[in-house]
Formats: C-alpha cells, structure tokens, sequence
C-alpha cells in the first residue's frame, strides 16, 4: 500500500471515472441502481470535498455526452473453433471531451482516477496520457480494483502515485445518498477462497463486521426526504462469528420503512429460519443464493462448499419464511474453461425447475486470482479489451461465441417466462434444445405467462423486462396507461418492490383492487 499526500484546504481535485469496453451484444453499464460503483465513487468524491477546497468529478461513463464510441470488433471465444468477430465499444467520454473538460478548468492540484476491471486496462492507458497532456506536471493518484491487482502495471502506465488496497478514511466514513438510494458499510472481508475471484485480496481474507449501532447510526443519516431503498455492503454477513452481529443489524434494519438489498447475497450455509424470517420482516428484497454450478465436483475444484441439499434448503425457508419465489435468484457461471455450455444450461434449468431466477456471471480473467496463473495472460501483449467478459474469452472451445451469447440472454429470466424468452433465440442454435431437453430432465412444471401482443427485442443484464414482474409491467403500459393482465398483477404483489420507477403501476395496482 502506498502513502497518500492528501489534499489540503487549498487544493482543488479532479476525480476521473474512467469510460468502459463494451460490447454489441451487451451494452449494460451501471446495471442496477444499487450497483456499488457510483456509490464508491460518490462516497470519495463527499470524503475528499470534507478535505480540501473544491472536487471535480468528471464520470466518463455518466456524463450527458457519454456514449459508445467504437473501437472495431474483436474476437469473442478465442478458444473456440469457430470465432466470431463481435463489434466493441469505448463506452464513454471520448478522449476529446475528456481534453476539453480539464482544459477547460482552472489547474488542479492532484488528478485521482478509479479503476474497476482488467478488461478496461487499455482505456486507463488512454485516461491517463489524456490527463497527462492536458495537465502536464500534474500528480496523478490511481486506486480502486485494477490498481490494486496490478499496481507495477497502473505505474508503468504513468501513474504517479498507485494505492492499493481500501481507502478505509473514505470508504467506511459514513453513509452515501444518491437520489432515493443509499449505501451503508456493514463489513468487509470475505473468507471465501473461489478459485475464479480475487475479491479477499482487496478486501482481505478476515472478514469483519462494525458494530450495530454504528451501521445504524449510519442508516438514520439516511432517512426521510424519500428515501426509497438501501444497499447494505457485508459481503460476509451471517458468517462464522459475525453472525450474531448481523442479525443484530437486520434486525435494527426492521425499524426502518424502506426496502434493503443485501450487496453480496447470502451463502448457503449462512441462511436459516430465523435469518430468513429476520431478513424478511426488515425488508430485503431481490434475495440472492449462489449456487455458481449444479456440478458439485466442479463447485468444489472452484472452492464452493455448499451442497445441493445445503442450497434446496435455504430456499425453502426463505419460502416459508413469506417471500415468493419471484423475489429469489441465484448466481451461476457462464464461460468458465472448465465448464461446458451444456453444463451451464443443465444448471440454469434446476434453477428454473425451482423456480427460482438464474443470475449468469460470463467468466473473465481476474488478476491475482487463483485461476489468474493458468490462465497466463499477458495484457503487455494483448489487448485487454480482448477479456471483456461478454466476449467469452476463456469459454469452452466445443461451441461458438454466440451459442454463448444466446444462453446470457437468459440471464435474469424468469421461471414464468422462459417459453417467451425462447421465442427471441436462433432456433437453429443448440440453446433452445438443450434447455429444453433439461427442463424435462427436471420436471419443469412452472405455468408460463402468454403474453398478448408483440414485445420489445430481449435484452439482458439487469434492466431485461423478464427479470422481475415489475420490469414487465412497465413494458406492456402503453402511453402511460397500464394494460397488465391479471396473472401480472397477481405476480407485482406477491413481489415487493422498492423502485420509484414502479409508482405508476402500483398506483395502478391498488386502484385495480378496490
């Protein structure tokens, strides 16, 4: 970890979000608005405005001008014997409105950039030599995740000063607001050890959890004005000795009249009745469960410990515990060079059967992780966009990059909706076979939603109008006037929702049942 010389009172910081690659097939960002990454930010951008004179924050990816700029196509499942050529993007600031914005404004004292994945190494290169034209002699200070995983290579791309590691000052000094969601820091640490992740080198291997009544405290900073929902970050919350302590969060968190989501989900093993029935009455919703492979031999080379009984059981409290099955995923992965596309599928369809919601996560090359050594990449030689995840890099070599692309498509689909997400795929491809060859592997018997009328073309990611009720809903209103069909209203109350989007048609709703 390196020392930081922070700024004084007098001094004036730029704060650059740096733009991401993307590509044609999944031009998703910010995802979620509980996602953490503008929050992270925020949360440095309000520590660093207690601290010295005046911040600038300049978001190449949620500024009014940003947008995808093209960068040519690259190809997607190198591993494969048949690859394909897939159009990417920088989406973003472009490098001369980045250039106009800091010559614009009178000389910084330091510039402070973020970083988050590998695959964006390329256009960090291009963020700093931007910066370093436009600002020359200027310190440049980089930190967040790449430059922790990789602080030799953020130097050799010119950074001045590179920290590693959590800025705890900032990170942990309060709560964080963004319109009508807020943040709130629980814990830190994760004690896994997934062979595919390198979240503890960042967070460290001990997880910890901070008192009750601080987190809290921290919780009624945020309330009133309308505050609408908060995204509790814990990522080892009900673990080990942190139990009880957690409980005694969620259970504070009851008091409160807003919707909570759970940052990390909750493993397997950490779920019980009474945990599921605390979670419940203080108001989670969108529960997650990991479940990453149905393959449990392959679970375990991964370092996943649960088993399949451990899983079935958390959710049927979480069941019974009163929440609806719409309201529950789980996390797989999707492109791992170990797994088949067929494996993939066989998991997503248990998950289904359950009827639960399959969260597919495309496999990428993560410094320092367990799987980094074997993988032996070298970003010095290859371009790094060429990791994009959704490009399926490591991907098994038995089958194409779009029969890939295809089953991420399903993504977040629900259980009610899997006949009408098959609709939108090739049906030449092995997807829609497999899938349903396994569903009645499984003894799918999930009734299916028929939908009246014509859809918009699926998309996937967080924002697909099949991943919750409500999402739906929104799609099938037409100039402002729902037309939502009576098994869809049923559906939105059996599912609580904590989106100001949504006002609409629960105002709908209630009037409808009068």
């Amino acid at each position: 970890m390196t020392d930081l010389n922070l700024p004084g009172r007098d001094d004036t910081v730029v704060l650059i979000t740096p733009p991401t690659m993307v590509v044609e097939t999944h031009l998703f960002l910010y995802g979620h608005q509980l996602y953490t990454i503008p929050f992270h930010t925020k949360r440095l951008a309000d520590w660093l405005k207690l601290r010295c004179n005046e911040v600038v924050h300049i978001d190449c990816l949620g500024d009014p001008e940003s947008g995808p700029h093209s960068s040519g196509t690259r190809t997607a499942g190198p591993r494969s014997s048949r690859p394909e050529e897939v159009a990417c993007f920088a989406y973003g600031l472009d490098e001369s409105a980045l250039r106009r914005k800091l010559t614009e404004m009178d000389r910084p004292s330091q510039v402070w950039i973020t970083t988050l994945f590998a695959y964006d190494r390329d256009l960090l290169k291009e963020t700093i030599a931007t910066v370093k034209d436009a600002l020359p002699g200027t310190p440049i200070i980089v930190g967040g995740s790449y430059a922790s995983l990789c602080p030799d290579d953020c130097r050799a791309l010119g950074a001045d000063v590179v920290y590693e590691g959590i800025l705890h000052e900032a990170e942990d000094a309060g709560p964080t607001r963004i319109g009508p969601f807020g943040l709130v820091v629980a814990g830190r640490g994760c004690p896994n050890r997934c062979s595919y992740c390198a979240f503890s080198y960042i967070e460290g291997r001990r997880p910890v959890s901070y008192e009750p009544d601080t987190v809290l405290a921290h919780v009624e900073q945020l309330t009133g004005d309308g505050l609408s929902a908060l995204a509790l970050y814990s990522p080892a919350i009900f673990r080990g000795n942190l139990a009880q302590t957690s409980e005694r969060i969620v259970e504070g968190l009851a008091s409160f009249e807003f919707g909570v989501v759970g940052w990390a989900g909750f493993e397997p093993k950490a779920v019980n009745r009474r945990r599921a029935e605390l979670l419940h009455r203080a108001g989670f919703v969108d529960i997650t469960v990991p479940i990453q492979t149905l393959d449990r031999e392959l679970a375990r080379s991964w370092g996943r410990r649960e088993t399949l009984d451990e899983f079935e059981q958390a959710i049927e409290m979480l069941v019974d515990a009163g929440y609806s099955r719409l309201e529950i995923s789980s996390d797989l992965i999707l492109g791992h060079p170990d797994q088949s596309l067929e494996e993939t599928i066989r998991s997503m369809c248990y998950l289904w059967s359950l009827g639960v919601t399959p969260v597919a996560f495309p496999y990428t090359w993560i410094p320092r992780s367990a799987d980094a050594e074997r993988l032996n990449v070298d970003l010095t030689v290859t371009p790094a966009g060429s990791f994009q995840p959704y490009l399926f890099p490591f991907a098994d070599p038995g089958h194409t990059a779009r029969d890939y692309m295809e089953l991420a498509k399903l993504s977040r689909i629900l259980p009610q909706l899997v006949e009408t997400a098959l609709e939108y795929l090739d049906p030449d491809g092995p997807v829609p076979s497999l899938i349903r060859h396994y569903l009645d592997h499984f003894g799918f018997d999930v009734p299916q939603w028929h939908i009246d009328g014509s859809l918009p073309p699926l998309r996937f990611g967080y924002s697909t109008f099949m991943s919750h009720p409500w999402e739906l809903a929104l799609t099938l209103c037409d100039d402002g006037a729902p037309k939502i069909p009576d098994w869809l209203a049923d559906a939105c109350r059996q599912v609580r929702t904590c989106e100001p989007r949504y006002e609409g048609v629960a105002q709908y709703l209630k009037q409808a049942s009068a």
